[in-house]
């Protein structure tokens, strides 16, 4: 039997840092992927950051992204 490893999304927001987690169970890779969804309709920014600290801008959810961190765009004017 292998390995379970747990994938977390961390969602920054004005109440702090959430985390939701998943792993190879489907309905927790559900969750994840409605919530990474449904941020990105409010115009958060998804970054997948890999197993040795690599980070990539992702506009699709991956159940296979060691960590994703959602934060709301800055804007400004």
């Amino acid at each position: 039997m292998g390995t379970l490893k747990v994938k977390t999304m961390r969602i920054l927001n004005s109440r702090g840092d959430e985390v939701i987690t998943w792993d190879s169970d489907v309905e927790t890779q559900v969750k994840a992927r409605e919530t990474f969804g449904n941020l990105l309709e409010q115009a958060y920014v998804a970054v997948a950051i890999a197993e040795y600290g690599g980070k990539t801008v992702v506009r699709e959810f991956d159940p296979n992204a060691l960590e994703i961190v959602m934060m709301p765009q800055i804007s400004g004017g």
